[in-house]
């Protein structure tokens, strides 16, 4: 209980500091009102604390002292401002569609409390912040390319495990959630004039998948909410009779997006043909916003470029590593690469037509995660009558353009859910122009969206027992059947069992080599881990080696001391990478050689082994 509330305490922190910097940036003054200005200056504080907790990182000055400080200043900036965040009183009528977000929130909420499990984040979304705290700031992690990729949420998340507890990240990933439903609700009451306000939000939190997210360590929250920032400044832009600071804010956010992850790049492409639909807008003005944004793009992603540069040698890595060259990228790895992301590369247009309506209909059918509930599937063709509002239009073709662009390259259920983000708006504009024309729809439509919501709820319930198991961990905690026995959470991850004894046993002068296991999120001592798509040390000089001596010289040549091993991992990897994937002599030669060494360790699938002094 102490790491949760110290979570909750880094969390208002968190937010009070990212309010407080945004100061130095934005005024209240050209706000409609405080709350709007309150979600701007949470979310552009965040991406400023990402960007120097980046900066930090590269100096490699990355500690308490570093999250205190930065805190400090952030809550020092927010209080000499105070008077910024008041006067505004909010009144909401507790009706049913509010009551229903109240719901799904109070669910995420639950599982909030269980520490991150969930696989991306073991060996991606925390495991990379956790690489750089414990080498002390960011170091070249060659043999895992998603550390090469944009990395602002991370960034974000980093600097709350500086805290001390693993928490955080997931308080935040709902934190911002609840952040994107409070900005749809004041923008499509105050841009677009919806009487049932809570509409937008509702229909995109009841998306299982989306509440799912908010509720595990993931980035994909943090880049929606910076995305949507980017096309609300670029309204406010128009509102404000083209004040150029939003649309210079329009761009950072943007950036950050981009920064956050590069599935982004297709919604912005996406924006940009949106505009050419606006005949208010014109021509000249569109030209210069596109190019004003997209300069204002690349130099947020600068930072990440340069990083790159400087520990891998291609500013895009993995991304046209046979232009930029580089010697762990080969075209092997470039053909696994792009089979297994392009995902929709070689498909007919059958597939292409089917697949949005696959994923309202066929769960957990184009991924283990990707439930997209019944909401969508019942409202969609009421966007079609928003009501020909330029905003409205922005909205619906931008989502239209980037589902469009990003069908042949990614089909990735969640990629496409801040597609569902920008229709929500479209949407509940046309339901409302139908309540008021059509008495049937007026008669219905509150009891047939709870209905859908209650049906959502049970799939969101049943995706994150399916991975976070909370209520029946808490049952067998107290139902009396393990009185006396150890029962930690973490031991549903299979891995960690190694893990633990690895933190208790092993000196901080040791490195431990991976082998068949790509998670590493709670390691605390020194590790060589490899993504599915790169080379693996052990298998390279297994390769190579013409005996067992020479094997294990190679290997403590490099400093490895002990070796982690999972022979069903590395099967499991084999499937998806020739890289992993050995020939039985191979698999023989490896068995017997492991076998030779002193093992420390054992459980029902990983090994531990030392390699000794020879």
């Amino acid at each position: 209980m102490i790491d949760i509330l110290i979570a909750f305490i880094t969390l208002f922190l968190i937010a009070g500091a990212s309010a407080g910097y945004s100061t130095l940036f934005i005024r209240r003054k050209d706000f409609s009102g405080t709350l709007n200005y309150t979600i701007c200056s949470i979310t552009l504080g965040g991406g400023f604390i990402a960007g120097l907790t980046l900066l930090f990182s590269a100096i490699h000055y990355i500690n308490l002292h570093f999250f205190i400080t930065v805190v400090v200043i952030g809550i020092a900036l927010l209080l000499r401002h105070r008077s910024k965040f008041r006067g505004e009183k909010i009144k909401k009528k507790i009706g049913l569609f509010l009551l229903v977000i109240i719901i799904f929130l109070l669910v995420n909420f639950f599982y909030t409390f269980f520490p991150p499990t969930f696989y991306d984040s073991m060996m991606y979304h925390l495991a990379i912040p956790n690489y750089y705290m414990l080498h002390g700031g960011i170091v070249p992690w060659d043999n895992n390319f998603n550390a090469s990729l944009p990395l602002n949420g991370e960034m974000i998340f980093l600097f709350s495990l500086l805290s001390g507890t693993v928490f955080t990240p997931k308080l935040l990933s709902l934190f911002y959630g609840i952040i994107i439903i409070i900005l749809l609700t004041q923008w499509y009451k105050e841009s677009f004039g919806g009487r049932k306000y809570f509409l937008p939000g509702l229909l995109f939190l009841t998306i299982p998948q989306i509440s799912f997210l908010m509720s595990s360590s993931k980035t994909d929250i943090i880049g929606i909410l910076f995305m949507l920032m980017g096309i609300r400044s670029f309204f406010y832009f128009r509102e404000k009779m083209m004040s150029g600071n939003f649309l210079v804010l329009s761009g950072v956010f943007w950036g950050l997006a981009i920064g956050t992850k590069y599935i982004f790049a297709f919604y912005l492409v996406g924006f940009f043909l949106s505009l050419l639909f606006l005949p208010e807008f014109k021509f000249r003005d569109k030209h210069r916003t596109v190019i004003k944004i997209s300069l204002i793009v690349l130099l947020c992603m600068a930072p990440w470029f340069m990083k790159n540069i400087v520990t891998i040698g291609n500013p895009v890595y993995p991304y046209l590593s046979n232009y930029f060259g580089g010697s762990n990228w080969d075209s092997t790895q470039g053909e696994n690469f792009s089979t297994i992301i392009k995902r929709g590369g070689g498909k007919t247009v059958s597939d292409y037509l089917k697949f949005p309506l696959d994923l309202l209909t066929k769960p957990y059918s184009y991924g283990i995660t990707a439930v997209w509930g019944f909401m969508f599937l019942i409202f969609l063709p009421f966007s079609l009558f928003h009501g020909n509002r330029s905003g409205g239009r922005v909205l619906l073709l931008t989502s239209l353009f980037s589902f469009m662009l990003m069908l042949p390259f990614a089909m990735v259920p969640r990629y496409f859910l801040s597609s569902l983000l920008l229709i929500s708006i479209p949407v509940s504009l046309g339901i409302e122009r139908a309540v008021e024309k059509i008495r049937v729809v007026r008669l219905f439509i509150t009891p047939v969206v709870v209905l859908i919501a209650s049906l959502n709820l049970i799939l969101l319930v049943n995706l994150q027992e399916k991975f976070f198991h909370g209520f029946s961990f808490l049952s067998s905690k107290y139902s009396g059947e393990h009185t006396g026995k150890k029962l930690n959470y973490l031991y549903a991850l299979p891995y960690y069992g190694g893990v633990e004894y690895i933190n208790e046993h092993l000196s901080d002068h040791d490195l431990v080599a991976f082998l068949g296991e790509d998670r590493t999120f709670y390691m605390n001592k020194m590790f060589l881990a490899s993504s599915f798509n790169d080379k693996n040390i052990i298998l390279d000089k297994l390769r190579e080696s013409g005996s067992f001596t020479e094997f294990r010289m190679e290997l403590e040549l490099q400093g490895i001391t002990h070796i982690y091993y999972s022979p069903s991992g590395l099967e499991r990897m084999g499937r998806t990478s020739d890289i992993y994937n050995l020939d039985p002599e191979l698999r023989e030669k490896l068995e017997s050689w492991l076998h030779d060494l002193t093992m420390l360790y054992r459980d029902n699938h990983y090994f531990l082994y030392k390699l000794g002094q020879f």
